[in-house]
């Protein structure tokens, strides 16, 4: 999964797991200390990490437990201090990953594409609420790399 830092620079997170199986788990290094803490188990795919503007969530992507890579993914946050998960969305035939916080904090951009994946289809851009509570298209076909002010 993608490397994100921090907004005030003291630590990166990143999805990693064992090469010989389909799961990961989110981790968040200090990169003062080099103290590295675990926020989520092993046993889902989890990816796409994204912090929040103000450093206290994390955005990010992950399967169902126990299924594979390729499996549809949905759109979730971890509060990094309790480490409280939210889930934003619960799509079984799309694949919702790259999430991209807006300048304020609000708001996630990202991409969205059939989960099967066997007919190509370019994937359209949306943006949800932090809590889930809107999820709206932006009517843009691609893919989210940033917000600008």
């Amino acid at each position: 999964g993608a490397y994100s830092w921090a907004p005030d620079q003291t630590r990166v997170v990143f999805a990693m797991g064992p090469e010989d199986t389909q799961r990961s788990a989110i981790f968040v290094t200090d990169v003062r200390t080099g103290v590295t803490d675990q926020l989520t188990d092993m046993s889902a795919w989890r990816m796409d990490t994204s912090f929040s503007p103000d450093g206290r969530r994390i955005g990010f992507s992950a399967t169902e437990a126990g299924t594979g890579y390729d499996a549809d993914r949905d759109l979730y946050t971890i509060v990094v201090d309790t480490r409280r998960v939210t889930r934003l969305t619960d799509t079984d035939d799309h694949r919702e990953h790259r999430p991209v916080w807006s300048p304020d904090g609000g708001w996630l951009a990202y991409d969205r594409e059939p989960a099967d994946r066997s007919t190509p289809v370019k994937s359209s851009v949306r943006r949800i609420a932090a809590d889930g509570s809107a999820d709206l298209p932006l009517d843009v076909n691609g893919r989210v790399y940033g917000w600008v002010r």
